[in-house]
Order: structure tokens, then sequence, then C-alpha cells
């Protein structure tokens, strides 16, 4: 029967062969596309330009509300750069004055460039000094400071010199500590 019959069974089966292939070979296309086609880049790419368009309607959404705090950033910067200007302006103002008028304390006290003021010719040695601050009634004359120098990580066989100084009973007393590992 199978040998009698087998025009039409193979006829039936080639049918059904090409039926299964052709299926058969979308879904292989399907699988290779997925597997190993597939990209994210690729995806980007397919689809840019909705993906552009759907960008510039949120940013048309939002704008209405983003550019009023914009517009209030672009504003205190504005008025904080103005008061920064100014404050500038002003401090360099006093720095000036600060720096006249400690020029002239030093210079009335003869302490410019490092020498002391020579007394004025015109006075004659003879003549009669006047009297000291502290020997007028109810006031007491006293010159009390300090200066502090420090020399972190100083570098081995470093030394103080005794200051020297022209003003009559004036002393400048130095007082150093020297580390035993760093004597010489």
């Amino acid at each position: 029967m199978l040998i009698s019959n087998w025009g039409a069974i193979s006829s039936w089966l080639s049918g059904l062969w090409e039926l299964i292939k052709g299926d058969t070979l979308a879904l292989w296309g399907l699988l290779k596309d997925v597997f190993f086609s597939w990209s994210p880049l690729g995806l980007v790419a397919a689809q840019w330009e909705p993906i552009v368009a759907w960008f510039k309607d949120m940013w048309a959404r939002v704008q209405r509300f983003i550019e009023p705090i914009l517009n209030g950033v672009d504003a205190v910067r504005s008025v904080t750069s103005g008061i920064s200007d100014a404050a500038s302006s002003v401090a360099g103002t006093v720095a000036d004055g600060a720096a006249s008028a400690w020029g002239w304390v030093k210079g009335s006290l003869g302490f410019d460039e490092g020498t002391a003021r020579a007394a004025p010719a015109a006075i004659p040695a003879s003549a009669p000094m006047p009297a000291p601050a502290s020997a007028l009634p109810g006031r007491e004359a006293r010159l009390d400071g300090e200066l502090r120098v420090r020399f972190d990580n100083a570098p081995p066989g470093m030394r103080v010199e005794p200051a020297e100084v022209d003003q009559p009973g004036l002393s400048v007393p130095t007082k150093v500590g020297y580390r035993s590992l760093g004597r010489e």
C-alpha cells in the first residue's frame, strides 16, 4: 500500500516540508536578529527621531516652570555680583586708607625704613625737653608688646641672632628653645 500510494504520500510530505521549512526559516531569521544583530545603540539609532520629538515635547511642557527659576537665579547672581564688587571696592579703599595711616604713624614715630628719626637741627642741645608722659600727674608710660615668630620644620643648625635696637632703654630678649637633636 505504501509503495502503490508513494506519489501521493511524497507530494503531501513535500508540501508539509515546505510549510515547516518556511515557518522555520522565518523563526530562525527572527532568532538571529534578536540574539545576534541586536544592540541598544541599534535600537536608539532606529528610533532617534521619535526620541528627539519626545524630548522636544517634554521641554515645551516643562519650560514654563523652569524659565522663571533660571531667570531668578540670574537675577540673584547679578545682585550678588554687584554686592561683591562694591564690597571689594570698599575693602580696597579701607585697606589703602589703613596703609596710608600706618605709614604716617611709622613716619611720625621715626620707624621709616628701619631707621630712627633724628632730632631736628633747629632745637639746641641746651633747650629744655618736654616732660615725659610718666611725669604728668595721673599718667604712666608703659610699653608692652610681644612678637612671636615660629619656624616649623626648621633646618638643622638654624639659630636666632640677638636683636639690635638703637632706642635707649629698649631691650628685646630672645627666648628660644632648641631641640637637643638639632644642636651641632
